[in-house]
């Protein structure tokens, strides 16, 4: 048995050692007849391959490179990319991977070498050389489903979103409607807007939520007021909800309009204002405003909006207000107000005093035009609980950026004469626990605004020029830049604007609120 084995055995063997023979003296016969040409005829990016392109990315290939030769788009390394092309080769590799034209997603880096191998094994390398017109932030891509412009606030328009981020936080072609959002800022060319996702996204892993903001920041030639005072109350724990923002580039119906805020719709949701909703009780769950323009805004006295002070206080949340609940929330708040005019220490059954103290703190420092109850300023309330101060919101007309109410001067208090605020300086215990408050945020939180502002400055400054090729709008006039920014033409210049403001402002609080006995 062994011995049949044996024979069997060497009869395999020998059959593959003849089998590669035969193999090998043809592969070195057909050698003479493989072609050496190697060369890239054409590189191209096909949105029709690519979901969050609306248009090809063209390339020019030289004896040695692929260059680019498209500019308004922002940089191809964030997403595996389908590329089409045509070579005289074998084959064609990416960074050392076989690409398959039209076919095969590959990821692209300021370092991919193209790699042409012709049929005899003959290599020709081709660098990759693109413009990188990112800027450093994120890009979104919204077109119009019929192409036309969005100019209405009431009207929403069909359109798809594409938000390029960093890894993980990019996604393509997202049904959404979209409209002009806000008041002052919505008469100029550079519109803010309001996006509605027909599926909740989570935008750059600010959360998943149908419902966004985007804040043109036409008004602040920092671009960062908003970003930096948001950072800094991120920190403040008795503010238990503050609005997730994020700079980004935006590209409509395929024209750059620059750098956005973009942002949390402040609505009761999960992450967001979380109190009871949809409930018929009286006491419910309660988001409130302070809107001015309510009337703009679709809100009618008497019926979701109430007097408080001298303040227009709007209910955002019940959505819609039966009179019994209307009649509650109203009296709840004009009852706080009453005591504490009157002094009545029942007021802490009320108010929840660590909301009022740091958003107090967020809005005096940093003098914001609209926190004087006037508008933008929310409360809400639990069911069966108290009423807290906040979310924070819209802090474009703030650290001296407004040229009337004395809003350029750096010295003198502001939101202490609003509605509740006058009077809760009354409290010996308010001023202390301020007091304690400030003296604790001098030494951590108010120190790193300015870190935030020096890495804002490094780090969005091509977007900033680029914002600003799209805007001109240095040296002009535009309401209510105070004459001195107007005059400014340089970011350093607005950032120094707004280094020394807020210095100075801080060395004033810190003096007077240390004062209070």
């Amino acid at each position: 048995m062994k011995k049949i084995f044996s024979l069997i055995l060497l009869l395999i063997i020998t059959l593959q050692v003849a089998s590669c023979k035969v193999n090998d003296t043809s592969s070195f016969e057909s050698l003479d007849n493989l072609s050496s040409e190697c060369e890239l005829e054409s590189f191209l990016i096909e949105s029709a391959n690519n979901v969050w392109l609306f248009r090809d990315l063209k390339f020019r290939v030289t004896d040695s490179k692929v260059i680019s030769v498209f500019d308004s788009y922002p940089c191809i390394f964030t997403e595996p990319l389908v590329l089409t092309f045509e070579h005289t080769g074998s084959l064609l590799l990416v960074d050392g991977k076989v690409v398959i034209s039209g076919s095969t997603p590959v990821l692209l880096s300021e370092t991919t070498i193209i790699t042409v191998v012709a049929q005899d094994g003959t290599k020709k390398n081709y660098s990759l050389n693109t413009y990188d017109s990112s800027n450093g932030l994120p890009a979104f891509f919204i077109n119009t489903v019929d192409g036309d412009a969005v100019t209405s606030r009431f009207d929403y328009k069909d359109a798809t979103i594409s938000v390029i981020g960093s890894k993980g936080k990019s996604f393509y072609s997202a049904a959404a409607q979209i409209r002009v959002r806000g008041n002052s800022t919505a008469g100029y060319d550079k519109k803010p807007y309001r996006i509605k996702f027909e599926l909740a996204q989570d935008v750059l892993g600010m959360g998943k939520y149908k419902s966004w903001v985007m804040l043109a920041l036409f008004f602040d030639r920092t671009l960062i007021r908003t970003e930096i005072v948001t950072r800094f109350a991120n920190k403040l724990d008795g503010l238990d909800y503050v609005p997730d923002m994020q700079l980004a580039e935006v590209y409509l119906n395929n024209e750059y309009v620059g750098v956005y805020d973009i942002g949390h719709q402040i609505d009761v949701d999960d992450g967001k204002v979380e109190i009871e909703q949809g409930s018929s009780a009286v006491d419910t769950g309660y988001l409130l405003e302070t809107d001015a323009r309510y009337t703009e805004e679709g809100y009618e006295l008497g019926v979701d909006c109430f007097m408080l002070g001298s303040s227009y206080m709007c209910i955002c949340s019940p959505e819609t207000v039966t009179k019994e609940q209307y009649k509650y929330i109203s009296e709840y708040l004009n009852r706080v107000n009453r005591l504490l005019i009157a002094k009545s220490e029942y007021v802490w059954n009320y108010i929840d005093m660590d909301s009022f103290i740091d958003w107090y703190i967020v809005n005096e420092l940093t003098r914001n035009v609209d926190s004087a109850m006037f508008l933008s300023c929310r409360m809400y309330k639990e069911a069966g609980g108290l009423l807290y101060m906040g979310p924070i919101w819209d802090f474009d007309l703030s650290c001296g950026n407004a040229d009337y109410g004395d809003m350029e001067n750096p010295e003198g208090w502001y939101v202490r004469h609003a509605v509740l605020f006058t009077s809760l300086f009354k409290y010996t215990e308010f001023r202390q626990a301020l007091k304690d408050r400030w003296n604790e945020l001098i030494d951590t939180a108010i120190p790193e605004i300015f870190e935030d502002i020096d890495y804002y400055e490094a780090s969005i400054k091509k977007a900033y020029n680029a914002n600003f090729k799209k805007w001109s709008i240095f040296g002009t006039y535009i309401w209510p830049t105070p004459a001195v920014i107007v005059t400014y033409t340089t970011q350093k210049q607005h950032y120094d604007y707004l280094r020394n403001y807020l210095t100075l402002r801080i060395e004033w609080l810190d003096k007077e609120i240390n004062a209070l006995t």
